[in-house]
């Protein structure tokens, strides 16, 4: 086995599993779509007009994840040098609700001198600036919440440190709990950790159906992966919008557990 065909193998597998992440891939959801499958013969074999070809199939299979397929679409299509099909089915992915997680790698890197791929890119960062402003709107409220609980705990740190007996201070932990007084409602709450002034980092909450701040919940901590591929901190840390997150928020949700989804890059992440 050549390099060459050790890239393609790792192709397929990162195809794979973008797949599985976005429709649920397994033995089961792979009898439900046969085309994903002969989709991914084909990249096995580097026979990129067929592959297209199924990835079109696919994406009339299951409709809810076209958009993706389209991006398989335009990624073949552009590995087989056809520019016409690779900006056709990429102006369908950057028109479509899937455009600020949409990637478009290395093997459209002979499509940027084209004037057409250009109006493209262009329309793809116009929609993550407006996305980003929306979020930073959308965070406002969340920042202003986060300053009211902590100054409740700050407040609440300050009278405890009055208390020298440590049973008086056992009593007064369990009154005072909870420490805060959770006035927001909805699932999701925004949230950052400030370490400098100039450094920050977005977190993401999400609480389990009807919670209660009166009782207990696990928490879990879901530490996302391809850091190194992170070169800066985003204003808001909303997995929702990426595919990867789906299933793990979908989990939390069923499991009753309180979930959090930091976030990180490069330079500052969980890696050994």
């Amino acid at each position: 086995m050549n390099l060459s065909t050790y890239s393609v193998s790792f192709y397929w597998l990162l195809i794979s599993l973008a797949i599985g992440a976005s429709v649920g891939y397994s033995a089961q959801a792979q009898s439900k779509n046969p085309a994903l499958d002969s989709m991914g013969a084909n990249i096995g074999k580097q026979n990129w007009k067929a592959a297209t070809q199924w990835a079109l199939k696919a994406a009339e299979a299951d409709p809810k994840e076209k958009y993706w397929r389209y991006l398989n679409a335009a990624d073949f299509a552009s590995r087989d040098k056809n520019a016409d099909l690779a900006i056709r089915y990429a102006s369908l992915v950057v028109n479509s609700d899937i455009v600020t997680n949409a990637y478009f790698g290395k093997s459209f890197e002979w499509l940027r001198a084209d004037p057409r791929w250009k109006v493209l890119m262009g329309k793809v960062v116009q929609a993550r600036q407006r996305e980003r402003q929306q979020r930073i709107q959308a965070s406002l409220p969340f920042r202003s919440y986060q300053k009211e609980l902590m100054a409740q705990a700050n407040q609440q740190l300050a009278s405890l440190s009055k208390i020298a007996s440590a049973s008086q201070l056992y009593q007064q932990l369990q009154k005072a709990y909870p420490a805060h007084h959770y006035s927001r409602t909805g699932q999701y709450q925004y949230a950052w950790l400030r370490l400098a002034d100039s450094l920050e980092f977005p977190y993401l909450v999400q609480l389990p159906p009807h919670f209660d701040a009166a009782k207990s919940y696990p928490l879990v901590v879901i530490l996302h992966g391809a850091v190194s591929y992170n070169t800066g901190l985003p204003d808001v840390a909303d997995s929702t919008t990426a595919f990867f997150g789906r299933l793990f928020m979908e989990q939390a949700a069923q499991s009753g557990v309180i979930a959090v989804f930091p976030y990180g890059n490069r330079q500052y992440n969980w890696g050994a």
